[in-house]
């Protein structure tokens, strides 16, 4: 890493930091309760973070089905029939009608999913009055991720991120998990020709490298992956363990593994 490069991450450190002392400090935030997250907390061993990335079509959901899970935004457009125990969303693109239909349909097909999503969508939930408070959690992803920098108090304020997959990682070790397996969390949109974004149909929605700003698109994506090696090394300090098991993922802070058949 050259000079210009520490330099440049050393005021985007200074910036972020500088946000989250706001954000710390701001009423709206100081007020938002989140005791009752404390429900979801425990002394749990193992867990599953699935993402919605093109290599879940050839994968078996069967390895995970005995253990719990946290799957985020869209999955169940593919699966409904999968029984998850969380579904995590944090985009507020969620607060729309086609969210809310969505969360319906997933509460019929598995009543016994609960639903954590950012507490900017909570005055739509509320108003829509779509689930019944035991099936809906609030978190608070208001701070900003900086170079190591993550928090993961679900009861409290947390790092919010670029992508749902940090913060869904991050939702498992605020809930208490110590060892945490990933499957379908590609992250390779950036780098393949395979137009594919999500393994479930997207309405024959085509996307391509015109779709949107390439430049934009990576620094975007390499500041997810700060986020990835920032949780990982927080997981190295606190006993945690991060196995990916998405064949060819292109995460780069854990080591990828073979599923075991």
């Amino acid at each position: 890493m050259d000079r210009r490069d520490k330099l440049l991450l050393m005021i985007d450190s200074f910036v972020m930091g500088a946000i989250n002392k706001i954000q710390m400090l701001n009423l709206s935030n100081a007020f938002i309760n989140l005791k009752r997250n404390s429900e979801l907390k425990g002394n749990y061993n193992e867990c599953f973070v699935i993402g919605n990335g093109p290599s879940l079509t050839q994968e078996d959901l069967n390895v995970a089905s005995n253990y719990d899970s946290i799957n985020v935004n869209f999955f169940y457009e593919g699966k409904y029939e999968f029984k998850g125990k969380y579904l995590v969303f944090v985009d507020p693109a969620f607060a729309t009608p086609r969210g809310i239909n969505y969360v319906k349909k997933c509460k019929k097909a598995n009543p016994e999913l609960k639903i954590v999503t950012d507490y900017s969508n909570y005055r739509y939930f509320k108003k829509k009055m779509c689930l019944e408070k035991k099936d809906i959690y609030y978190i608070n992803t208001a701070l900003k991720q900086h170079g190591d920098y993550v928090k993961m108090d679900i009861c409290r304020m947390m790092t919010g991120g670029l992508n749902v997959i940090p913060v869904a990682i991050e939702t498992a070790i605020g809930m208490g998990y110590k060892k945490i397996y990933l499957l379908g969390c590609d992250f390779s949109f950036y780098g393949t020709k395979d137009p594919g974004k999500h393994f479930y149909d997207e309405k024959n929605k085509k996307c391509t490298v015109d779709d949107y700003n390439t430049v934009g698109n990576l620094i975007r994506c390499a500041l997810v992956q700060q986020h990835h090696f920032a949780i990982q090394k927080y997981c190295r300090k606190h006993g945690v363990k991060i196995v990916n098991l998405t064949p060819g993922s292109l995460i780069m802070a854990y080591k990828l593994k073979k599923i075991r058949k």
